[in-house]
């Protein structure tokens, strides 16, 4: 799809489209607005979609390129194995999904998956706005980073001139030169960051970096996070009593749930670990706590470790364990 407008698709597949040549963008979806546009995506998906650059630069969105962008909401979601590539050695290709947006704009990313995109710029997502202004936001929740790919510099999530908040959201087995998880660009801040778990990466290089690390992870607004390397903490280090870094999520395979891939951790430290403040809905003005529901659309808290109901606490992370329940009252069997 090329168009000039915004764009509102629901239930849709994109699948094997490819473009390569001048600046290529867009190879599934491409928006190239003159004004300002508006973009509602839900349960699309984006499959095995290819950029290759053969010249020029500014080449990326390997499933979805916009610009101009107003408002942008998009829920379950999944962009998964798309490739941007440069065939030359002086510009990068990047990202699965690149939204650029007008001053003041918000976007929302809820139930999205963003998994095993590969690129020579940013791997994941990348959203950029020409100047700072604290009112450019980028909401992320209950979304998955898992096996993407920069053969450069890049990071699963990145951008500049935006403000982040982020909750409920899951980064695992990610790689890349400089930053696996996320990388911050010039006015990049990162305003809220909580019940995200950052799991082990597919690369010797921190988490995080750039702008991410400077600015904008107060106190409490950085609180109930899970990250599993030994060093980097993303920020988090000295910053909100209840994060927990060092320690392994026990993540262990990803999985189809309603529809969603999740990234499961089998009654890790993240399962019952989050927020125990009630849940607060996406258009909330706090995102210390956790979403209402996860990524598969499943019911937070679900009091994954059987302990009493009224003390059922949220995960960390993207996924809600549902603990199975027990064949026998004692949770035991006979003998």
């Amino acid at each position: 799809i090329y168009t000039q407008l915004g764009l509102t698709a629901l239930r849709s597949v994109f699948r094997d489209n490819a473009k390569s040549g001048f600046s290529p963008r867009g190879a599934a979806v491409n928006i190239l607005a003159q004004g300002p546009v508006s973009l509602s995506l839900d349960r699309v998906d984006f499959i095995n979609n290819s950029l290759t650059q053969q010249s020029g630069s500014n080449c990326g969105g390997s499933a979805l390129h916009v610009n101009n962008l107003q408002s942008a909401v998009i829920r379950r979601t999944r962009a998964l194995n798309n490739s941007a590539l440069s065939e030359t050695a002086a510009s990068g290709c990047g990202a699965a999904i690149v939204l650029f947006g007008t001053q003041g704009a918000r976007i929302l990313l809820d139930g999205v998956a963003v998994h095993g995109n590969l690129s020579d710029g940013s791997s994941g997502v990348f959203v950029g706005f020409s100047a700072v202004n604290s009112n450019n936001r980028l909401d992320v929740q209950n979304s998955s980073f898992v096996a993407n790919t920069s053969l450069a510099t890049g990071a699963a999530l990145s951008g500049n001139n935006v403000t982040v908040r982020l909750r409920n959201s899951t980064f695992w087995r990610n790689a890349s030169s400089q930053s696996t998880d996320i990388r911050g660009f010039t006015g990049f801040t990162i305003a809220q960051l909580s019940n995200t778990l950052f799991g082990p990466t597919n690369a010797a290089t921190p988490s995080c970096s750039g702008a991410v690390l400077d600015t904008g992870i107060l106190g409490t607004l950085a609180d109930f996070n899970l990250y599993a390397a030994a060093s980097g903490y993303c920020g988090l280090n000295g910053i909100g009593s209840n994060n927990q870094l060092a320690i392994d999520p026990r993540l262990w395979r990803i999985t189809m749930v309603n529809g969603s891939p999740v990234a499961q951790a089998f009654q890790g430290a993240s399962v019952d670990t989050g927020n125990p403040a009630a849940t607060t809905l996406a258009d909330s003005v706090d995102w210390t706590a956790c979403a209402p529901t996860d990524q598969a659309a499943q019911l937070r808290p679900a009091n994954g470790r059987g302990g009493p109901a009224l003390s059922a606490r949220c995960d960390i992370g993207a996924y809600e364990w549902q603990r199975e329940a027990p064949l026998f009252a004692d949770n035991f069997a006979p003998n």
